[in-house]
Parts: C-alpha cells; sequence; structure tokens
C-alpha cells in the first residue's frame, strides 16, 4: 500500500485533470504495486522554498514496503518517476525532490489492523505462517477472499 505525496507551489491550475490517475500509475509500475492499492496526495498552491527560490518545485514522498529500502532501487525510481513529472509540469530537474520511506509491515494500518497482522490472520488461514512470519512473501490481495501470496 505505497503513499505518494506530492508537494508543490504550482497552482492547481497548472495540473492537468488526469494527474493524480497518471501518477498513481506511472508510480505503481515503477515500484511493481498493484494501481488499486496505490494512495496518491497532491497538495498544489503551498508557500515553498526550495534552493533559496519561491521558483515552482515539487518534493516528492514515496513511502512503501520493500520497494524503497536500498538507493539502488531509489535511484532507479528516481529515474522512471522524475522524467514523468518533469514532462507532467514543466519543471526542470533542479527543482524536484524525491525522498523515499521504507515503510514496515507493523507501522502501516488497514482495516483497523497492521498490515503485519493482517498477513498473519491470512497466513493462519492458509498455513503459511512461516513464510509470512520471515518475511518471504507477501499478501498480493489483503481483501481477498482466499489467501494469494506471491514472493517477495
Amino acid at each position: 500500500m505505497p503513499f505518494i505525496d506530492l508537494e508543490s507551489n504550482l497552482p492547481a491550475s497548472k495540473f492537468p485533470e488526469d494527474f493524480l490517475k497518471k501518477l498513481g500509475s506511472k508510480t505503481a509500475a515503477v515500484l511493481g504495486k498493484p494501481e488499486e492499492r496505490m494512495i496518491v496526495v497532491v497538495k498544489p498552491g503551498l508557500p515553498m522554498l526550495m534552493c533559496g527560490t519561491c521558483a515552482p518545485c515539487v518534493i516528492l514522498s514515496v513511502s512503501a514496503i520493500g520497494v524503497t529500502d536500498t538507493a539502488e532501487k531509489n535511484k532507479e525510481h528516481s529515474a522512471n518517476i522524475l522524467p514523468f513529472l518533469i514532462g507532467e509540469l514543466g519543471l526542470t530537474e533542479d527543482r524536484l525532490v524525491a525522498d523515499y520511506v521504507c515503510n514496515m509491515l507493523q507501522i502501516i494500518s488497514f482495516h483497523m489492523q497492521t498490515i503485519r497482522s493482517l498477513l498473519w490472520i491470512k497466513a493462519m488461514s492458509c498455513d503459511t505462517s512461516s513464510d509470512i512470519e520471515s518475511g518471504s512473501v507477501q499478501l498480493n490481495s489483503v481483501m481477498a477472499s482466499s489467501c494469494i501470496l506471491q514472493p517477495l
């Protein structure tokens, strides 16, 4: 369940009408996550100062489980996401900052339980609890009626 948070001093009128959907699709593809799990927030029109100037800029925060945990992965993510933002918003490379956060199963809550708890509950019903506990698999669909696991 990745969280994409984009903050900008660009006015809302500078964001294409379908920008939220496009950003969700793009980041889902880059992160290898299902599009229906993406949480995307865009905050335009903020008072912002970046590198000593109030020129148009964007701060992109990407929080996810298991795909933002190394510099190599994040470099690849930036190489795919930031050009998209440059193209969509007309910014230059020096006016974009990306912040990658590696979330853990026990700190994200969904359906009033942590993701780790939800995985454990599903694992118990599928007799794969040792794989879940060791972190070698992840639940493909938390809300699915059957337990579908995929390797990490």
